[in-house]
């Protein structure tokens, strides 16, 4: 009977080794499933194919569905019809990670946003809050893509036809870690897809470094007060006339503490979750900047959508970008530290910094990074490099 223990734990892993091999995915109804339209299977250039809902929804694998690490390998065509094609993995509700192409960007090869890796977060889709999680590809609009996916706890690499120099490095994901199906979508042609839940490559564990931590000059601590709701054609506040003062959020405001995310973004889409369609919200943040003398400094922001911002109780100016409106700001509207630029006149001692931001479409958040922070301090950090 001493060995029954011992044999318990060996079926157990050899169950759980099986439960993990690597495994091919037919283009057969009987290997898929969606919500709503089912996929349909054909043949296209000479192989069989799934084609995935034609209502835009996406088509899950049927019988795998605890994929969280490991190979996803694929082929894809294009058609006269793609604009878009998702890969979804790590599905948890209406949360997910993607990485899709966009193809209505022409022929291109160096067009910048071919591909782009992207989680949707407490139920939004945070695209726009990456633009460093997109880049260029070499696709064949003529033929087979060759797509392999590789990703290990928050790391993830992205190979496009060429399986030896990646098209998308993503150091840390920002969407839920959930074990799932696999799913497409687009207007497309998939075949040949292998998924290899033990194939991790040679990625660490864990999470990749964010260099931007490297960077005093980020303000990476602020409160946040609670959300609400404006019209869409409306401002946080009246515009002052001069030296008017204007009724801003004090101590009384319901502040909470909020630190930034990678690459130094404070996500108030993880914390508030999506705006809803056609509503407009606001949310108030402050920060302390503690100056050792009097000066000017000059503090670099990205946003999503739109800001106001005062100093000491005095208006800075505000500012507004969506992406593909008239004027946004690069690149094409997407948050970026290289947004806008603002002079601080810092006095000696206490400053408080408060902004304003509002957000009707997809991500809302911002990225603040001061030009030089020796002989500041904020938050809980004193800079005297």
């Amino acid at each position: 009977m001493r060995f029954l223990p011992l044999l318990i734990a060996c079926l157990i892993c050899s169950f759980a080794a099986f439960a993990q091999q690597s495994v091919s995915v037919p283009n057969r109804p009987d290997a898929w499933t969606a919500r709503g339209v089912a996929p349909s299977f054909t043949t296209h250039l000479g192989r069989a194919a799934m084609q995935p809902p034609a209502d835009g929804g996406s088509a899950l694998t049927k019988s795998l569905t605890d994929f969280r690490n490991g190979t996803i390998e694929y082929d894809v065509a294009f058609t006269d019809s793609t604009r878009f094609t998702s890969l979804y993995f790590r599905i948890d509700g209406d949360d997910y990670e993607h990485v899709y192409f966009r193809t209505g960007k022409g022929r291109d090869s160096l067009a910048n946003n071919h591909i782009q890796y992207a989680a949707k977060v407490n139920g939004t889709n945070l695209w726009d809050l990456r633009p460093e999680y997109q880049s260029n590809a070499s696709l064949h609009f003529d033929g087979w893509n060759h797509v392999r996916i590789v990703m290990r706890d928050r790391r993830l690499v992205a190979y496009v036809n060429d399986m030896q120099k990646p098209a998308l490095v993503v150091p840390r994901t920002d969407g839920p870690l959930s074990a799932s199906s696999v799913g497409f979508d687009g207007k497309v042609f998939i075949s040949n897809v292998r998924i290899d839940p033990n194939d991790t490559g040679d990625l660490p564990p864990g999470a990749g470094f964010d260099l931007t931590d490297n960077d005093p000059n980020y303000l990476r601590r602020w409160e946040v007060g609670p959300p609400s709701s404006l019209e869409l054609n409306q401002t946080p506040l009246a515009m002052p006339i001069g030296n008017e003062q204007v009724d801003l959020p004090g101590d009384g405001h319901g502040w909470q503490p909020i630190e930034s995310e990678t690459f130094g973004l404070i996500n108030l889409s993880r914390k508030f979750g999506a705006t809803p369609s056609g509503e407009q919200r606001v949310v108030w943040l402050r920060t302390t900047i503690t100056a050792r003398e009097a000066q000017v400094r000059r503090l670099d922001l990205g946003f999503s959508d739109g800001v106001l911002l005062f100093l000491n109780g005095g208006l800075l100016g505000m500012d507004r970008t969506v992406y593909l409106a008239p004027g946004m700001t690069e690149p094409e509207g997407r948050l970026s530290v290289n947004n806008s630029s603002w002079d601080l006149p810092l006095r000696a001692g206490e400053n408080e910094l408060l902004i304003a931001v509002t957000n009707f479409f997809y991500g809302w958040g911002i990225v603040a990074r001061l030009d030089d922070a020796r002989g500041l301090t904020y938050g809980t950090l004193t800079n005297t490099k």
